[in-house]
């Protein structure tokens, strides 16, 4: 779950480079959530929503 540091670390960027350009590629790096104990089900679920709008980007599952 997205916290205070992704949003001003990362995700704030992410959203502006979406503006500023055609096509943006983003990875979405999830096998080192693995390293943690998981729910698998919450994981799928956190997994789609850090990808609200691929429509407007091109987006890389790490784990596909």
């Amino acid at each position: 779950v997205p916290h205070l540091g992704n949003y001003l670390g990362a995700l704030e960027s992410w959203v502006a480079l979406q503006d500023e350009y055609s096509r943006v590629m983003y990875s979405i790096v999830d096998l080192h959530s693995i390293t943690q104990p998981q729910d698998p089900q919450m994981l799928r679920d956190n997994i789609l929503d850090m990808a609200a709008n691929p429509t407007r980007s091109i987006l890389f599952q790490q784990s596909q």
